[in-house]
């Protein structure tokens, strides 16, 4: 099993963000245009997911990620006008060593030699960027987590609920709704709507994309990273210093008490606190505003989020 994060940044970002950050990434000039970054990876066993990511605050950037060495595989990046975005539908390397899924890797088979180039599209090196690799099982049994970390309720985020969007949309919303919440949007106002807008994908007809979730918050002023979590040691860390986190849960018919949906292969959430062994999140599958605020068992919530991925919206605000 391997459990890895590493992040770079430049020193201002560095300095505002609460996780350890390795140092500032090693540009390399390709052309007036472009610039790249190739990070060594350690030994990765199969059954594992790697998940890149990328956010600058420049307008004009955009991006792609590939996987090198035993595995070839490219992701697309974010661009500044959708026309560019390149579709995510490559297949499963040669090898079969990886598999594809959108915005991240998952390992087939064990890959000793791996490298993840960056290459980004802007008029000059990013000056304002966070860059970060996150690499854990795709499945496990999660710990549950002791401590008791709680925001208070006057920092804890405005409700908003998808269901208030229209019937064609409401459903498909959650991520851009999340990421609403987190960075401070107060209620439906323009900046949720224009989030919705800035996270569909034209190519895979989604809201969830990885990439344009940050895109999106970077656009707002909020640089953050997403990152495969596998344990509450993080969480209680960013949780303690008043980050709330979007996290991807998922969950059966049953396995959730309390939530407003019966079951899901795949909804996002802000967990904004811990209190006697409940969670303090934001659901924002509720069907009004005013319900969105809910209290979930966190043994069962830790199944849900931790144990399959553990994808997380990481963005201090």
């Amino acid at each position: 099993m391997l459990l890895h994060s590493v992040r770079y940044a430049d020193e201002l970002t560095a300095g505002s963000f609460p996780l350890e950050v390795a140092g500032p990434a090693g540009w390399v000039v390709e052309a007036s245009d472009r610039f790249s970054c190739t990070i060594r990876l350690p030994p990765i066993p199969e059954h594992h997911i790697v998940i890149p990511s990328f956010a600058s605050a420049a307008s004009d950037t955009r991006f792609v990620f590939s996987l090198l060495g035993d595995a070839v595989a490219e992701l697309p990046g974010v661009p500044t006008t959708i026309d560019g975005y390149q579709t995510a539908n490559t297949p499963t390397n040669s090898a079969g060593a990886v598999s594809m899924h959108i915005d991240c890797w998952h390992t087939e088979q064990p890959c000793v030699d791996t490298k993840v180039r960056l290459v980004v599209h802007a008029s000059c090196p990013p000056k304002r960027y966070l860059l970060t690799i996150s690499i854990r099982p795709l499945e496990i049994d999660p710990p549950i987590t002791a401590c008791t970390c709680r925001i208070t309720t006057d920092r804890a985020p405005a409700g908003i609920s998808q269901m208030q969007a229209p019937p064609r949309i409401r459903s498909r919303i959650c991520s851009p709704t999340a990421m609403a919440m987190v960075i401070g949007c107060k209620g439906r106002d323009e900046r949720w709507r224009r989030l919705v807008e800035r996270c569909y994908d034209p190519r895979t007809r989604l809201y969830g994309v990885w990439p344009l979730a940050l895109r999106a918050a970077t656009l707002e002023g909020h640089l953050g990273s997403v990152e495969a979590l596998a344990d509450w040691d993080v969480a209680c860390r960013l949780l303690e210093r008043g980050v709330a986190l979007v996290t991807s849960i998922k969950f059966a018919k049953g396995q959730l008490t309390g939530a407003p949906l019966e079951y899901t292969c795949g909804h996002l959430v802000v967990l904004y606190g811990i209190e006697h062994q409940e969670v303090l999140v934001c659901d924002p599958a509720a069907p009004e505003d005013m319900d969105v605020r809910k209290r979930y068992d966190i043994t069962e919530f830790s199944r849900a989020w931790l144990a399959y991925r553990g994808a997380t919206y990481i963005v201090p605000v």
